[in-house]
């Protein structure tokens, strides 16, 4: 590992834009490395570069856009002096020996025109993509390098890549003092592309969950026997940065074909499609044809599903009528972990962050996804067990789901107990602190986290004994601490106050009346039908 130069001005510029609270990094915990070697990270993709022409070797692969629109003349009409602080090659792509998830350290070194990575900041400011452009729509770099572990390492120029600034609660613009997360696609440009077989690449800023977060709940689901993404540890520079500049990122496995046929031999061949969006069932999201994550789709089935989901009526043999579509079992076990984890910005507590899969043996099955809101992390404290999704409502509605629920949790939590959740996290800290890439603040961080999976450990089963009785739920509602059809919870409340749900209130004083109760004239909030004062 080199020496930090803590002087460098990009890194005193990037340490005033962080923060210890968001992980952000900083002066101390952002390294200055002589190599210039390329840092990679976790769950969005980076922008691509020019051409420089100082380098001795000249790029292995270049060329025009094989999508068979018109390539993309985004410039900034200067030479490209992009690769200033840019490793030197030593190697081909095809000849270099790395391991892109199974490697720590690894380096990925971005070579980026300017009024691309403006191209890119854009691209997440607006009201999504028009359906025509002048030229192709992707942006790119017009250089990777990626440098192996080895002293020496080997060096391999990847040329030009397709590089997009992703991300949502962790978006951040490309500039010399923010870091995005990137999403990079190797094959945009040049046919069978790939990065030591790998040909997607999301590298996550860490902002919201820190660096350890998502590592550690992707380990958490794989331990455990759930399918989920490789996660590992990268570094990452660019020209935006500055030539001594690399900073470690969170460096995710991408759902495409690949991933689909890590898990052939358990989905009877591998998958048919895989779909991103955010929303439930019935909502329209699924189906909408930027949610497929292939090359295509054939979304017939589930369309079918969907209807089916929607149609059938929550209660008794909710399960039974979906079981022909469902793996019920990892339905079950995802519901679990999610409880487990604290995942609440998922696709069954909050609609968010949804990845399904049809499998080839023609089940469908929820993935984890953006796990980095997990294990503490502030914004969703104590998810609890009970979901609000369809599915988790339906399941939760019908009492033999919901006790295979439980017994299913059952053994998560023997599962999770034994895998020494402690000791995960120190693992994972150990790899990072033993490659220099721990940040400011993420000693307290680790600790924290740390604590949350020893504390986690221990109250498991004690907190599932609160979640064995099915939830009331919609139409019942929870009414003088019995769980009713809403229709039987009509208070009869002193005048003059009203009812307002399932309390009583005083004149203007009920403020939120949701369902399945409805509001009324006089401003009570009562049973359907039961107004005194009707609209």
């Amino acid at each position: 590992m080199h020496t930090l130069r803590a002087t460098t001005s990009y890194l005193l510029l990037l340490a005033a834009c962080s923060g210890d609270s968001t992980g952000t990094t900083d002066a101390a915990s952002t390294t200055t490395d002589t190599t210039a070697a390329a840092d990679d990270t976790g769950t969005t993709a980076a922008p691509d570069t020019g051409d420089d022409e100082s380098t001795a070797a000249s790029p292995t692969t270049t060329g025009d856009d094989t999508t068979g629109e018109a390539p993309d003349t985004t410039t900034s009409g200067v030479d490209e002096p992009f690769l200033e602080g840019a490793p030197e090659p030593n190697t081909a792509p095809g000849d270099q020996d790395v391991d892109v998830f199974g490697q720590i350290g690894l380096r990925y070194w971005f070579a980026v025109d300017p009024a691309q990575v403006d191209k890119m900041n854009e691209q997440n400011n607006g009201g999504g993509e028009d359906i025509y452009t002048p030229g192709s729509a992707a942006t790119y770099a017009n250089h990777l390098f990626v440098s192996s572990h080895d002293d020496p390492p080997t060096i391999a120029d990847y040329g030009k890549v397709e590089v997009r600034v992703v991300g949502q609660s962790t978006f951040r613009p490309w500039t010399p003092t923010t870091l995005p997360s990137l999403k990079v696609d190797t094959d945009e440009f040049t046919d069978g592309l790939e990065v030591a077989g790998v040909e997607h690449l999301r590298f996550n800023n860490s902002l919201v969950g820190s660096i350890f977060r998502e590592k550690i709940a992707l380990e958490v689901y794989a331990r455990l026997d759930y399918p989920a993404p490789r996660a590992n540890f990268a570094w990452v520079g660019s020209n935006v940065w500055g030539p001594d500049v690399h900073i470690p990122y969170a460096l995710v496995e991408v759902y495409k074909r690949d991933f689909c046929d890590r898990f052939a031999d358990a989905w009877g061949g591998g998958c048919r499609n895989i779909w991103e969006f955010v929303g439930d069932f019935g909502q329209g999201s699924l189906l909408a044809e930027q949610s497929c994550q292939l090359s295509s789709c054939d979304s017939g089935r589930a369309a079918e599903l969907e209807q089916l989901v929607v149609a059938t009526p929550q209660g008794p043999g909710f399960k039974a009528a979906l079981a022909d579509w469902l793996d019920w079992e990892s339905f079950h076990k995802f519901q679990c972990l999610s409880w487990v984890l604290w995942t609440g910005d998922d696709a069954l507590h909050n609609m968010n962050n949804v990845v399904l899969v049809e499998r080839e043996d023609g089940k469908f099955q929820y993935l984890p996804y953006s796990v980095d809101i997990s294990g503490g992390q502030d914004w969703y404290i104590d998810t609890p067990l009970y979901a609000s999704n369809t599915i988790a409502t339906g399941c939760q509605s019908d009492a033999d789901c919901w006790a295979d629920t439980i017994a299913v949790c059952e053994d998560v939590i023997a599962g999770f107990v034994a895998l020494d959740p402690p000791g995960l996290v120190d693992e994972v800290h150990d790899q990072l602190a033993a490659e220099g890439m721990l940040r400011n603040g993420d000693e307290g961080r680790y600790k924290q986290i740390r604590q949350w999976y020893a504390d986690r450990a221990e109250a498991l089963l004690p907190e599932l004994d609160a979640f064995r009785d099915p939830p009331c739920q919609a139409p019942n509602v929870e009414c003088g601490d019995v769980c009713v059809d809403v229709q039987e919870c009509l208070l009869e409340c002193e005048e003059p106050q009203m009812q307002c749900q399932t309390t009583c209130v005083a004149p203007g004083e009920c403020f939120d009346c949701q369902y399945p109760f409805e509001p009324c004239a006089d401003g009570a909030c009562v049973p359907p039908g039961t107004c005194k004062n009707p609209f």
